[in-house]
């Protein structure tokens, strides 16, 4: 765990400066951890990209939409915390066994990526400070207004990542095991927590 709080605290802070990036190479909010000047998206109210109008009223990044208890059964039961790091930019959720997976989640729009949904799941695999995740997306049906998951070896350990649209907004998700986890169950836990992510929209 202790692992895992530090590669958080280290990768999301240059991730975030990157977020408003339009640019389809890069990675907006690529990777769990740190700071951010950015505020958390707002509900435009305009519905989603589908024409459903749903539109999502959570705010992930302050820890307030998802507490502690109902994450840590993804991650391996036990007790667990959530906390904003300093400076904000996401929510981080541990359990106090170093050997189960730390998870944190992010919040942008769509509009924050070049060609929206689209070029957030295009990009999924690229997290800034880690390099490319060794795998493949998957979309994940029934998830929200779509969901996407990669799970897989970088350059600073294997990681999952997930993505969740509601409405406007894009939920980010990174799982980061604290042991070694085979990468379905790996992508086990980041789909497992896009659906909790869901479920509050």
């Amino acid at each position: 765990m202790r692992a895992n709080r530090g590669l958080i605290t280290l990768i999301l802070p240059l991730a975030l400066l990157l977020s408003a990036c339009g640019d389809d190479d890069t990675e907006p909010s690529s990777a769990p951890g740190g700071s951010s000047s950015e505020s958390a998206p707002v509900d435009s109210g305009e519905g989603d990209s589908d024409g459903s109008g749903a539109t999502a009223t959570l705010n992930v990044m302050d820890c307030s939409a998802i507490t502690a208890e109902e994450m840590a059964p993804l991650l391996g039961d036990g007790v667990g915390s959530a906390e904003v790091p300093p400076g904000g930019g996401n929510c981080t959720y541990s359990l106090d066994d170093p050997s189960l997976p730390t998870a944190a989640l992010s919040q942008l729009t769509v509009n924050d990526y070049a060609d929206g949904f689209d070029g957030a799941k295009a990009n999924i695999a690229n997290v800034v400070g880690a390099g490319t995740i060794d795998g493949t997306a998957s979309d994940v049906p029934g998830i929200g207004d779509g969901a996407v998951v990669i799970a897989g070896s970088t350059n600073a350990g294997t990681m999952g990542v997930g993505l969740v649209l509601l409405g406007e907004d894009v939920v980010r998700v990174w799982v980061l095991p604290g042991s070694d986890l085979s990468t379905d169950r790996i992508t086990e836990i980041t789909t497992g927590i896009l659906e909790l992510v869901a479920s509050k929209a």
